[in-house]
């Protein structure tokens, strides 16, 4: 579960607890019952995992008040309510808080920086909820309204002062209730369907919920919440769930789902605005319990897990990593220029070649900052590749930081490239382009639909991601578009 965070001419193609110390495991290398090391390519973005300690009895839940900063819940095997946070003011992972007994697995969000919201049922069937306040500390476990649920409660925020409430009833049900300052906790009320598993709950946007969990049929169910249209119906995402599911958000339009398979496997499964739904995709691990993710800006999900030998293990994904690095290699090449002047020769292209470079240097851009990623000749090209490879985002919108935009009027029609810089928040860009006035050159914001008018050389046909739509899929492709002809590499920047 994750808190909500909303978290801009001749040119070329593209109540205090005490601390108890729990026997803790040192961080150790990758656990050896996951495989990672063959899974992955290196430059996708996922780290290996790392052992946090433990042991545990259940499942994980985390939760993230600003960039950087990361607090991991879960019930030990003492059943008690256990926390880890990092970093300390000296680096690393704290020691284990011991914070009271809990008889399910523990909820975690928080509302704003500073603020933790813990959520957990009692041995009677009542939902407690424990708050965190920098500078105050940890207050007393208080009860929650409405009655008793069954299973394990989840949390969400959407800003500063709403907290969003879901369990699974007797009945098996979807219950929900609502925090809010003025009015306190509203109690819980059913809104329906058949749930086979515990319930998570996420926020991407203001007035935007977005509710998942294992139906009937052992597929993953899926439920959202608009101020404007109310709860929507039920739909099916698919794939066959052995346990709740958890779900991220790193921000508007973005959702990731984890959960354990049928047989102890991590699966992983993505929602982007731009590209829909990803196909499940397994993450090698062990696991004998439900997952816990959050995320704490752009590209960042922290995913934690109990192994089939009850320790916690943690493994973060930093696809905006990626996109960083990809921006500030650009940036560093911002001035160079042709040499001899008007020669088209370039370092970003094949020694000799002086062919337009500007899909050379957006693809050199892209290769030097992660070797997985394609090197072209052919803006035409890119878009071949991208969309042969689930990274195409086609038309003027949904670009990010790093993507290589494109030119043109169709695939076949391409006639410039550069690399996305910034994204704001009005929806303009500032891109960095090669063969640019013979030259690598930054481009001031300008709206990408319309593109012409801002001086660009042609409409934007869309953009290529670094990235796969799924956090979990492989950064390398599997499909290679065939070699541009000459002609289509002189149909760029004009010509020259």
């Amino acid at each position: 579960m994750l808190p909500y965070r909303t978290l801009r001419l001749a040119m070329c193609t593209a109540a205090a607890a005490s601390a108890v110390v729990l026997p803790v495991l040192p961080v150790l290398p990758v656990l050896p019952l996951l495989p990672v090391a063959s899974a992955q390519a290196a430059g996708d973005g996922w780290s290996s995992w790392y052992a946090i300690g433990g042991p545990l009895s259940g499942g994980t839940d985390a939760a993230s008040w600003r960039p950087g900063h990361v607090d991991v819940f879960a019930r030990g095997a003492d059943g008690r309510l256990h926390h880890r946070g990092w970093p300390t003011s000296s680096g690393g992972w704290s020691a284990y808080d011991d914070l009271g007994p809990i008889a399910s697995d523990p909820a975690a969000v928080s509302m704003t920086d500073g603020r933790l919201d813990i959520l957990a049922r009692g041995r009677r069937g009542l939902v407690g909820q424990l708050t965190y306040v920098r500078g105050s500390g940890w207050r007393s476990w208080r009860a929650l309204p409405g009655g008793t649920i069954v299973g394990s409660p989840d949390i969400a925020s959407w800003g500063n002062g709403r907290l969003d409430a879901v369990a699974r009833g007797r009945d098996g049900t979807l219950l929900h209730q609502a925090y809010d300052p003025s009015r306190g906790w509203s109690g819980w009320r059913s809104i329906g369907g058949t749930l086979t598993s515990d319930p998570s709950v996420v926020s991407w946007g203001p007035g935007r919920l977005d509710v998942f969990a294992r139906g009937a049929a052992g597929n993953l169910q899926h439920r959202a919440y608009t101020l404007s249209s109310g709860w929507s119906s039920w739909g099916s995402e698919g794939g066959y769930l052995g346990s709740a599911p958890d779900v991220a958000s790193w921000g508007s339009g973005r959702l990731d789902i984890f959960a354990k398979g049928r047989t102890n496997t991590l699966w992983q499964k993505s929602w982007d605005r731009a590209f829909g739904w990803s196909s499940w995709q397994r993450i090698p691990a062990s696991i004998n319990a439900a997952p816990g993710a959050v995320s704490w800006g752009a590209g960042r999900i922290d995913v934690f897990v109990s192994g089939t030998n009850n320790k916690l293990y943690h493994k973060a994904y930093d696809g905006g990593g990626v996109r960083s690095n990809i921006v500030a290699l650009a940036q560093t090449k911002v001035g160079i220029g042709e040499t001899p002047a008007g020669s088209n020769c370039t370092p970003f292209e094949p020694s000799g070649t002086c062919l337009p470079w500007c899909t050379y240097f957006a693809t050199w851009v892209w290769h030097n900052a992660s070797t997985s990623l394609p090197y072209y000749s052919y803006s035409g090209t890119v878009v071949q590749w991208a969309a042969g490879n689930g990274r195409w985002k086609p038309g003027p919108y949904h670009p990010a930081p790093g993507d290589i935009v494109v030119y043109g009027t169709s695939a076949t029609s391409t006639v410039h490239s550069g690399i996305v810089e910034h994204v704001y928040s009005d929806g303009t860009i500032t891109t960095i382009e090669g063969n640019s006035s013979d030259r690598v050159s930054h481009q001031s914001a300008f709206d990408p639909a319309h593109a012409t008018s801002a001086g660009r050389p042609a409409p934007v046909l869309g953009y290529a991601s670094p990235l796969a739509s799924s956090a979990s899929a492989p950064t390398f492709a599997r499909y290679s578009p065939p070699a541009p002809t000459l002609q289509q590499i002189l149909s760029q920047d004009g010509g020259h």
